[in-house]
């Protein structure tokens, strides 16, 4: 499993990935730059969570996922 940190292609993110388990991991996006600045209804978008535990899968903040 891969751990540990990158940045997306035009650097509007770095990436980790921790918690790899034979079932899940945590992959986090924190934003970078003026991305960092991003709002969806009020709320902060400037750290991305995606949690897979088996087939729970959850993301953090709800707000800003799906857009």
């Amino acid at each position: 499993a891969w751990g540990g940190v990158s940045t997306t292609t035009n650097g509007y993110y770095t990436l980790a990935i921790t918690n790899p388990t034979g079932t899940g991991f945590t992959a986090t996006a924190t934003a970078q730059g003026s991305q960092a600045n991003d709002t969806q209804a009020g709320t902060a978008c400037n750290v991305l969570t995606l949690t897979v535990n088996g087939l729970n899968v959850s993301q953090t903040p709800t707000a800003c996922w799906g857009q």
